[in-house]
C-alpha cells in the first residue's frame, strides 16, 4: 500500500461485493456489472499514506460512479454529485480526472425531421453571465486553494498577487463582479484596496470580502467591505459568501 497509486481504483481498496458475498479488485469497469454492490474501501494502515491521493481517490470513484449511473451525461452526473453547475463536473475531469473523460457519453446532433413543421416563435434567451471574482492573495497555497474551490463553483478567478498591480487592475476596464482581498500584501494593503474601489464609480456597487488574519475588521468595515472573514477560520465559508452577495448583486 502506497500513496504514490495515483490510479486509485488498484490495490483492491474499490471492490465488487458479489451476491455470494465474495469480493474482488477492480477498477471501475467490469465488476459493477455482475450485479454486485460497487463500494469503496479505505486503506488498512497508515505506511506510506498521503491523505490528497486518497481524497482524489475517493473523488474519482464517486465521479466514475455517478457518471455510470447518467449513462455518461455530464448534466445528470453533476446532479446526482451535488453540483450546482454541470461546468464544476468538467473542470474536475479535464484536470484532475482525464482518464475518466471516456466514461462521458458523445454529444449526438439531433437528427432533423424530413418534414419541415412550422416552428414556433423562438425567443432569444439571454446567455448565463460566468461570474468572474478579482482574488487578490499573495499566499499562492491559499490563492491555490480558494481557486480550486470557488472554479469548482461555476466562477471565473482571476488572482493577483501584488496590491500594486491589484490597483492598476481596478483602475482598469476589466469586470469583476466580485472582489475577495488579503489585507497584508506587497505594496498596496487591502484596505487601501477596498478604498480605492469605492471611489471609483465603476467599483462602488462591487462586492467586497475581505479574508484576513490581520486584526482589522473595524478598518474593514470603515473602508466599505460587504462581509470580513478570518484566515484560517473563515476559509470554508467564502463559496457561501460569495454565493450570497452575488445573488444580491443580480
Amino acid at each position: 500500500m502506497g500513496g504514490g497509486q495515483q490510479g486509485g481504483m488498484k490495490g483492491g481498496w474499490v471492490r465488487w461485493a458479489g451476491e455470494g458475498g465474495g469480493a474482488r479488485g477492480g477498477g471501475g469497469g467490469e465488476g459493477g456489472e455482475s450485479g454486485g454492490e460497487e463500494r469503496f474501501e479505505p486503506p488498512t494502515g497508515w505506511e506510506g499514506f498521503s491523505f490528497k491521493v486518497e481524497v482524489r481517490r475517493y473523488e474519482r470513484f464517486l465521479i466514475e460512479r455517478a457518471l455510470k449511473e447518467a449513462g455518461g451525461v455530464v448534466t445528470r452526473a453533476a446532479q446526482l454529485l451535488g453540483f450546482k453547475h454541470h461546468y464544476s463536473l468538467i473542470v474536475l475531469l479535464n484536470k484532475r480526472h482525464k482518464n475518466l473523460l471516456h466514461a462521458r457519453s458523445p454529444v449526438v446532433p439531433r437528427k432533423r425531421s424530413v418534414i419541415r413543421a412550422a416552428a414556433p416563435p423562438r425567443v432569444a434567451e439571454k446567455p448565463e453571465r460566468v461570474v468572474t471574482i478579482l482574488h487578490v492573495e499573495d499566499n499562492k497555497v491559499v490563492a491555490d486553494a480558494l481557486r480550486e474551490t470557488l472554479q469548482l463553483e461555476g466562477w471565473k478567478v482571476e488572482n493577483c498577487a501584488d496590491g500594486a498591480e491589484a490597483r492598476r487592475k481596478l483602475a482598469g476596464v476589466a469586470r469583476y463582479d466580485l472582489l475577495l482581498l488579503d489585507n497584508d500584501l506587497p505594496g498596496v494593503s487591502g484596505l487601501e484596496l477596498a478604498r480605492v474601489a469605492r471611489r471609483l464609480p465603476h467599483r462602488r456597487r462591487t462586492p467586497i470580502i475581505m479574508l484576513s488574519a490581520s486584526d482589522c475588521e473595524p478598518e474593514a468595515w470603515r473602508a466599505g467591505v460587504n462581509a470580513f472573514l478570518r484566515k484560517p477560520n473563515d476559509v470554508l465559508r467564502v463559496a457561501d459568501v460569495v454565493a450570497r452577495l452575488v445573488g444580491q448583486k443580480n
